[in-house]
Order: structure tokens, then sequence, then C-alpha cells
């Protein structure tokens, strides 16, 4: 932490230093609902590409990386809450469809 805040003071611009947290939080959000797509797919790489794809676009087109903070922390809340209401039945899903016995 002392590194980031050494960072802020000689730059004087801290949207290099925490855009980090955020991109690094919707990564792991953007996982989340992939895989979860991909098990309510029956296993189909297609819709979990073409989810990848859209959100991509959508990102693009909206600005979210370059335009205001508010937008981009809003955005990375969203995908936050979306992979939240997921993850539990994600983890029942993988388990059940991996072994279908």
């Amino acid at each position: 932490m002392l590194q980031a805040r050494d960072f802020r003071r000689r730059n004087q611009n801290p949207r290099f230093v925490d855009p980090f947290v955020g991109f690094f939080m919707s990564t792991v959000a953007t996982s989340v609902l992939i895989g979860w797509l991909f098990n309510h797919a029956k296993g189909s790489v297609l819709i979990a590409a073409l989810f990848h794809a859209v959100t991509g676009v959508g990102i693009a087109f909206s600005g979210v990386m370059s335009g205001s903070e508010l937008l981009f922390w809003v955005f990375v809340a969203l995908q936050v809450i979306a992979a939240a209401a997921v993850s539990p039945n994600l983890a029942r899903l993988a388990s059940v469809e991996r072994y279908p016995g």
C-alpha cells in the first residue's frame, strides 16, 4: 500500500493505480459469469464466447474504461453483484455436471 501512495504522489494522478483493483474485480466477476453461462448452456463454448464478445463491445462503446470514474465503479459493482448472485448456483452445477454418473 505504501508503494501505491508513493506512486500517486509522484504522478499526481490516482486513476493509474485505483482502476487496477476494479479491473481485477471486473475480470474475476466476468469469469464467474462466463462459467455460469457455460454450465447453463450445457458446455457450449459458443454461448460463453458470444457473452465475452458482447461484454467487450459493450465496454468499448459505453466508455466504461475511459469515461468517468463513477461509471467505471458502477460497472464493476454491477458485475460483482451479478457474479455473487450466480456463484452459489455455479458451485452446485459444477459439482453435479462434472460427474454426471
